[in-house]
């Protein structure tokens, strides 16, 4: 578990640092619809960073392959890491998928956002990151797990729901309508870009799905 867990920590490090590095030298791929998919990039590379190596020296110790203490004084900084990136980075997917909603159902309104526009949104989803962390973690520390439940169970569900509805209505725009443009080089190269963002969200709710149902049967 602890080799697979290490493979998953260099993966997750070496994937996004990589992603981050592209956008900050290449020139070409600074596109606002991008500024989104970069935001999420670098929660998952601070989830990586900073909260995967307490978790493999975790459960290396449930299975007594180390000794030592100090995890238990650091505990408290574990939870408010994993619950605030880990939070951000499914925030961030569920708007990469309203904002290629957006994109698709009113292109001609989606072109005339400013850098201010998605400052906004960037800043928002940090903002639900830190409040969704602080009523988990609170509740957490008071032991109340039924509450924890009532909050986060409901409050992951809606974001899965966001994801998977945007891009079932962008999947049935592309079959049964051609996206309006003047332009037909940039639609296509819109639609590209659509289809890889919609992969990208997709492949994330599916990824939260196993823990949802596990926190799920454990609380029930």
């Amino acid at each position: 578990m602890c080799t697979a867990f290490i493979l998953t920590f260099v993966t997750i490090v070496v994937g996004n640092l990589l992603i981050i590095v592209l956008f900050a030298v290449n020139k070409r791929l600074r596109k606002r619809s991008l500024f989104l998919v970069i935001n999420m990039a670098f929660a998952d590379l601070m989830l990586g960073t900073l909260t995967l190596p307490l978790y493999i020296y975790q459960v290396g110790k449930s299975f007594q392959l180390w000794n030592g203490g100090w995890l238990m004084a650091l505990s408290f900084f574990y939870v408010i890491f994993d619950t605030f990136f880990s939070q951000a980075s499914l925030i961030s997917a569920a708007f990469v998928s309203g904002e290629r909603f957006y994109a698709i159902y009113w292109p001609f309104k989606h072109r005339t956002l400013s850098m201010r526009a998605y400052s906004i949104i960037i800043f928002t989803v940090w903002a639900l990151a830190l409040l969704i962390t602080a009523v988990l973690s609170t509740l957490q520390f008071l032991t109340l797990y039924k509450h924890v439940e009532y909050v986060w169970t409901p409050y992951v569900l809606i974001l899965i729901f966001i994801i998977c509805g945007c891009n079932n209505c962008i999947w049935r725009k592309f079959r049964h309508e051609s996206i309006a443009s003047q332009q037909p080089n940039r639609d296509l190269l819109n639609k590209r870009l659509t289809k890889t963002l919609m992969l990208v969200a997709i492949l994330a709710s599916l990824s939260w799905l196993p823990l949802v149902t596990c926190n799920c049967s454990i609380y029930v």
